[in-house]
């Protein structure tokens, strides 16, 4: 836990020692904004999207895989599904957590993306297929979709 949280601070945190008293430790750095503005800009997003998706009458769902791709560290992409899922589950949009899917086949050693570019492979896609059939099935055609 301490190299991941030097590895955060390394990546997200201020340049500048200066920057710890003017702006906080989370002010973010030259390459990284400020993580409760990313956040809080995402968020908005999804609730844009949501009412797009509504006024055509449809459901706006979510299929997170965040915490599968872990470029900066496990703990921002765990933290950021834990508050995707949050904000889903209270504004009553669709969440798959696509993820733990994924990172069980990761663990048992199978490989879900193609190495080049990231996207997910034929595996990867299966998965998902399979994670978003599961989330269907557990909801019932025509019903509301309030998690």
């Amino acid at each position: 836990m301490k190299d991941e949280l030097e590895l955060l601070l390394k990546i997200y945190g201020p340049t500048k020692p200066k920057d710890f008293g003017n702006q906080g430790l989370f002010s973010g750095s030259e390459n990284f904004p400020n993580l409760e503005k990313t956040v809080f800009v995402n968020l908005k997003a999804i609730e844009v999207m949501r009412g797009d998706v509504e006024s055509y009458g449809g459901n706006l769902v979510i299929v997170d895989s965040i915490s599968n791709r872990i470029q900066k560290g496990r703990l921002p992409a765990n933290l950021s599904s834990t508050i995707l899922e949050y904000y889903c589950s209270v504004n009553k949009i669709g969440y798959i957590p696509l993820y733990k899917d994924l990172n069980i086949a990761n663990s048992d050693g199978k490989k879900t993306s193609w190495s080049y570019d990231g996207h997910f492979n034929e595996l990867g896609t299966q998965i998902f297929a399979e994670s978003m059939y599961r989330w269907l099935q557990g909801k019932g055609v025509g019903r509301p979709f309030n998690n």
